[in-house]
């Protein structure tokens, strides 16, 4: 492809990225993408974006931090921050993340796989796909420079969202009925959540309180997963790596003050089906001990 081109992505080529590995994600239907290459730059988005802005974010992509709203994080070769929409046709605020990577195997990587936020990418429309929420998937861009490569993640921003843990340490001292009955909802969707990236064969081998994004606000209450660079699809998700999935989330709640086994079992029983509930107390051991020996391990 020449350089300084943007491309519309043929459907058999949309339908590979939007579900990685098994191609059988069918709940909802793959979106349109396009697909840029300027000098050394190349860049995949949502055709909604328009083909203008994808051209101008693949020129210079670092302008996009630029002009940050808020830094979620800054640190030398991993910075996250609120960014102002560059799109009509998309408006808002987005989220951007940058990651820089200078070690030689990804040299490697980038001629026979993927990088880590071109899977983040690929993996978040394959989460839509099975009706998993996570914040929307808008563009992935690479860049070479300085010998090194810069990689950016786009997605759209939840609103008022906070990370689990910020949203149980905060929610920890509530004692009015409301209070209570909303803790019990998130626990509830958070477990259908997981239900349902488990039966599609998702493996999210970093499932922790920082990677779960909570919105009690009335008017998008919900639990979103983010942080989707490890991500997984296998065509069967083992045993095991339920059982490790579910045992580093609650490794990484266990010690929050108020949370309690009680909180446990009921996202346990809100993940499992009504059939699988027969069996749970295998389940509870199996991850109770995984967990153990994790919070041991780091203490």
């Amino acid at each position: 492809m020449p350089a300084h081109s943007v491309e519309l992505l043929p459907p058999s080529v949309i339908a590979e990225v939007c579900a990685p590995q098994p191609s059988t994600l069918a709940e909802r239907p793959a979106p349109e993408l396009i697909r840029a290459l300027d000098g050394r730059t190349r860049g995949l988005g949502l055709a909604r974006l328009g083909v203008g802005c994808l051209q101008r974010l693949a020129s210079a992509p670092e302008l996009l931090l630029a002009g940050a709203r808020v830094w979620l994080k800054d640190q030398p070769g991993h910075r996250v921050a609120l960014v102002e929409s560059e799109s009509d046709t998309a408006p808002g605020t987005w989220c951007c993340k940058e990651t820089v990577t200078r070690d030689w195997w990804v040299r490697f990587v980038t001629t026979w796989g993927s990088f880590r936020a071109h899977n983040a990418f690929r993996q978040g429309l394959a989460l839509l796909r099975a009706n998993v929420s996570t914040p929307q998937p808008l563009a992935v861009l690479t860049v070479t420079r300085g010998g090194a490569y810069h990689e950016y993640l786009l997605t759209e921003a939840v609103s008022g969202a906070s990370s689990l843990h910020r949203w149980l340490s905060f929610s920890a001292t509530a004692r009015s009925v409301s209070d209570f009955l909303l803790r019990r909802e998130i626990t509830r969707q958070l477990g259908l959540q997981l239900q349902q990236l488990h039966r599609h064969g998702f493996d999210h081998r970093d499932l922790k309180p920082t990677n779960i994004l909570i919105s009690d606000q009335s008017a998008s209450l919900g639990v979103w997963l983010i942080d989707l660079d490890g991500v997984w699809r296998w065509p069967w998700l083992p045993g095991p790596r339920r059982v490790q999935n579910l045992a580093r989330l609650w490794a990484g709640v266990a010690a929050i003050p108020g949370v309690t086994r009680t909180d446990a079992l009921r996202l346990l029983f809100a993940y499992l089906t009504p059939e699988q509930r027969r069996g749970w107390k295998s389940l509870w051991r199996r991850v109770a001990r995984r967990s153990a020996a994790r919070i041991a391990k780091k203490s």
